[in-house]
């Protein structure tokens, strides 16, 4: 698998920021490990600024939604990303909903 961003672009930079805000107020490093599937050690990449493989992102996005910002409307690189993460889903059959936690 391959980073979102394998070079360090302004737009990769931002992108790997945001995601490690995110990933640091998710908890403690073994819990987020865990709920992906990972080793500590990508977890504390991840919150360094290093952003996810393209699959990690795809978790975070159906964990956490567009809202994962922590509030703030997402960037246009990040909304992107998120848009290409819905395409890619429903290419491969998955139907999506606006609020997985409504009742």
């Amino acid at each position: 698998m391959t980073a979102i961003y394998t070079d360090l672009t302004p737009e990769g930079v931002e992108v790997g920021q945001r995601i490690a805000a995110r990933v640091r107020a998710a908890g403690p490093v073994k819990s987020v490990a865990r709920t992906f599937g990972v080793a500590p050690a990508t977890v504390r990449s991840w919150r360094a600024g290093n952003p996810p493989q393209f699959r990690h992102l795809l978790e975070m996005v159906g964990l956490w939604g567009p809202g994962w910002n922590a509030g703030d409307e997402l960037a246009p690189e990040t909304l992107a990303m998120y848009e290409a993460a819905q395409s890619l889903l429903i290419e491969q059959g998955a139907t999506l909903v606006d609020d997985p936690f409504a009742g």
